[in-house]
């Protein structure tokens, strides 16, 4: 049997093919870019971006006037509905709580193709806007987890997000 030389670097062609493979197979897709001229808003069980891709909201109201607003972002792998337990008891405690499906999340039209950093960003920007212009004058609250969490500190470090204190968890 012949010895191996790990000091030579490989040169057979279907080495390299096969890396390429491999390697190409791990790359996520990837949603493709929307041009957007329109305006997002906040609908009731929706929130309609600039480019109109809706994402799936949810909301738990205290059931006095709120006196805080804490906006949820879930881990990857998960959606919205992850806040169930925490929305309800920050309820209790006069906090009103949004948490949305991020892109390629949930109920999200494109479920299971990466939304991308930009619009993971972009989207949290624009929530902050609506929420802030719907509820004037109250404290607000960016609250990430896993994922979520890397998508507010990504957030907080381009701009001023307006909000009065993120929870990256």
């Amino acid at each position: 049997m012949g010895e191996i030389s790990l000091s030579r670097p490989v040169e057979h062609p279907i080495i390299h093919l096969m890396i390429a493979v491999l390697i190409a197979g791990c790359a996520p897709q990837q949603q493709e870019s929307a041009s957007g001229s329109g305006h997002a808003h906040l609908g009731v069980e929706e929130a309609i971006m600039a480019d109109g891709y809706g994402l799936p909201l949810r909301r738990w109201d205290a059931p006095e006037r709120p006196q805080a607003l804490v906006l949820a972002l879930h881990g990857f792998g998960d959606y919205s509905n992850g806040f169930a337990t925490l929305g309800p008891y920050l309820a209790t405690q006069s906090v009103l709580t949004f948490a949305y499906d991020q892109r390629g999340f949930g109920a999200t039209a494109r479920r299971g193709l990466w939304g991308g950093e930009e619009h993971l960003i972009a989207d949290l920007k624009t929530l902050t806007k609506l929420l802030r212009e719907r509820y004037p004058g109250l404290p607000l609250f960016l609250l990430g987890e896993s994922m979520g969490g890397a998508v507010v500190m990504a957030a907080a470090v381009q701009a001023d997000m307006g909000a009065d204190g993120i929870v990256p968890s």
